[in-house]
């Protein structure tokens, strides 16, 4: 039942969010949007109740009772969210509005995921020494890529097409590998050997739960700017103040993890 009541409320939330710019919002997908809070409230009621009985729910909830894993979440949530949300206005960017081919669309993404892969392999050495500062360091370092493609972007020269481009994706791939990897542990910080299973699981929906809310609602964003005016750099630059708003609420979340010594 839990997982039947969690699906559907998914269901109800996503689906409208990825379909209303197509369908124009008629009444029965704003009915399903709305229809999918009572439905996940009703699954966390149900989680509840199957734990005060002594039964073994899908989702512990007392595991959101840790500020160490709440904020994780959180963070989580923000970190995919922003981050499949600019995958995919930045390849359409590329393409449609740079006019990239599809290969070259494609190796402007090498060096995010070369700075990625590199930062991933360094966070977990960091870690002992640094603490909850690889994550500082790692969202810090996700804002200032976006910020530099801003500025790239709005410069509106040739510029953009080129090393620059590839220079501050790079910067961007370091950032997201300095956080990603700690991320993991800090959700899953301090969890009991018997509910380690639910909270890994919990992660991991969270992370696609993360995926598709930010393709679906970055991307309605970004379809609709360019809709309205027929500029894509318009379109991404809006869609890039978003995702560093998310990167900006993922730096503020790292203050609020518990230190240490305190976890």
């Amino acid at each position: 039942m839990g997982v039947v009541l969690v699906s559907a409320g998914l269901f109800l939330l996503v689906s409208p969010l990825v379909e209303s710019r197509i369908a124009g919002w008629p009444w029965w997908l704003v009915f399903c949007l709305i229809l999918s809070l009572p439905v996940l409230t009703t699954f966390a009621w149900y989680e509840y109740w199957l734990t005060i009985r002594g039964h073994a729910p899908l989702v512990v909830l007392s595991l959101f009772g840790r500020r160490a894993f709440t904020v994780g979440i959180l963070m989580v949530l923000a970190l995919y969210g922003s981050s499949a949300g600019f995958f995919l206005v930045l390849a359409y960017y590329l393409q449609e509005g740079l006019q990239f081919s599809v290969l070259s669309a494609g190796l402007t993404f090498l060096p995010m995921g070369i700075g990625f892969f590199l930062a991933s392999a360094t966070a977990a050495k960091l870690v002992p020494k640094l603490g909850r500062g690889v994550l500082t360091l790692g969202t810090s370092g996700m804002i200032l890529g976006y910020v530099l493609l801003l500025v790239l972007i709005q410069q509106n020269t040739p510029v953009v097409e080129s090393v620059p481009l590839m220079v501050v994706l790079f910067i961007e791939g370091l950032g997201q590998g300095l956080v990603t990897t700690p991320l993991i542990t800090t959700v899953l910080a301090r969890i009991d050997s018997r509910d380690v299973g639910t909270a890994s699981g919990v992660f991991t929906t969270t992370t696609q739960i993360a995926n598709a809310l930010g393709v679906a609602i970055i991307g309605l964003i970004f379809a609709d700017e360019v809709g309205r005016n027929g500029a894509y750099a318009h379109g991404f630059i809006i869609s890039l103040v978003v995702i560093l708003g998310l990167g900006m609420l993922l730096f503020l979340f790292v203050f609020l993890l518990p230190s240490k010594r305190k976890q």
